[in-house]
């Protein structure tokens, strides 16, 4: 199972090939992707996400 998640997760290289063209890419599945790039904004901006997520959870808690 680890092993389908980390394919999932890295993806697969790919080549590309044509009669005047070739290149080699990283092929993700959508779902990788969108996890990718996700984690990779809360990553840049966790510096604000945290504290803002930690004070809407404090002020729901209290407001009960």
């Amino acid at each position: 199972m680890i092993e389908k998640i980390k394919k999932w997760w890295n993806g697969e290289w790919v080549t590309y090939g044509g009669s005047d063209a070739f290149g080699i890419g990283l092929d993700r599945h959508w779902t990788s992707r969108f996890a990718h790039s996700l984690l990779g904004y809360l990553k840049k901006h966790q510096a604000w996400i945290i504290p803002t997520f930690i004070t809407v959870a404090v002020s729901i808690y209290l407001a009960k």
